[in-house]
């Protein structure tokens, strides 16, 4: 990105002491200036719908607002005690689930596990809060939508959530949390375009 935090990336790990040995490490990089961790403090949306057939006057195609922006409602869900099948499952579901008709029958085949028990596996994790959705990527650049970028706003304390729910309302935001502020950086809510 421009400016002197230039580089942004999400990292995902096991438990938080996990996430900082990784944050430690790469602060000792040759040519880490700085580096902040922003975890998400609260969640307002993460979901754009493209609609791909509709064109604005421009002939450009158009979002459509989407039903209901995805909140992160169970941020602080209860540790959940993985085994080893859950070892095997999580991280292949990180991935790419191919296009099959039947991508679960697939991916149990995969695993060597029955459909069934990927299926109930999947559904113990949504309950638990530790999963919230499968999504498509779409390469957007190739769909049209050539353009993005991230927003950052220095919002009082006591409007976040209204200005949170505020911009997840915007089709045209995908993303909106609260982040932590740290000095030199008053930015608390960010929203990508």
């Amino acid at each position: 990105r421009q400016d002197r935090l230039n580089l942004w990336f999400t990292v995902i790990a096991d438990s938080q002491a996990r996430v900082e040995e990784i944050l430690g490490t790469l602060r000792k990089c040759d040519g880490v200036n700085e580096l902040h961790a922003l975890p998400a403090l609260k969640t307002f949306k993460i979901r754009v719908d493209f609609d791909l057939k509709g064109h604005d006057a421009g002939g450009r195609p158009r979002q459509v607002p989407s039903v209901k922006p995805v909140r992160a409602e169970r941020q602080n869900a209860a540790p959940y005690a993985m085994d080893e099948v859950d070892k095997l499952i999580i991280p292949r579901c990180c991935g790419d689930l191919g296009d099959s008709e039947r991508p679960f029958a697939a991916l149990a085949h995969e695993l060597g596990v029955s459909e069934a028990m990927l299926l109930a596996r999947l559904r113990a994790y949504h309950e638990a809060g530790i999963l919230r959705r499968f999504g498509a990527i779409l390469r957007h650049q190739a769909a049209g939508f050539t353009a993005n970028g991230m927003s950052v706003w220095n919002v009082p304390e006591e409007a976040v959530d209204e200005v949170g729910r505020l911009m997840a309302e915007f089709p045209e935001i995908s993303h909106c949390y609260e982040r932590p502020r740290f000095a030199g950086w008053p930015y608390n809510v960010f929203g990508m375009i």
